[in-house]
């Protein structure tokens, strides 16, 4: 199995635009499972916690949705800057391969 993977990566870093493709399809998804979690789970929860916590109405103005909106951005901002530190400094397995010149 680790052979069968070190191929495919090999593979892999002979096409540079499908593994950004893939990079981008895997950093996308992220974000948006990013946005999911915080939105369905984080702020719904913490709309009832305050709902259940006082007697007071929640008047907000929407300001904890709107903050929510941080998290897929940061997501993609951390990624971004990942994608571009693997591409300036090579990782350790693409640096023993034979395709170590690719990276």
């Amino acid at each position: 199995m680790p052979e069968q993977m070190a191929d495919w990566l090999d593979w892999l870093d002979q096409q540079p635009h499908l593994q950004t493709l893939l990079a981008s399809a895997a950093l996308i998804f992220a974000a948006w499972l990013s946005n999911w979690i915080v939105k369905r789970i984080l702020v719904r929860g913490l709309y009832r916690l305050l709902r259940h916590a006082g007697t007071a109405q929640v008047n907000d103005f929407g300001i904890i949705k709107r903050l929510s909106n941080i998290v897929p951005a940061l997501v993609l901002s951390i990624g971004v800057s990942a994608c571009r530190a693997c591409r300036t400094r090579p990782s350790r397995w693409c640096a023993t391969s034979a395709a170590a010149s690719s990276c």
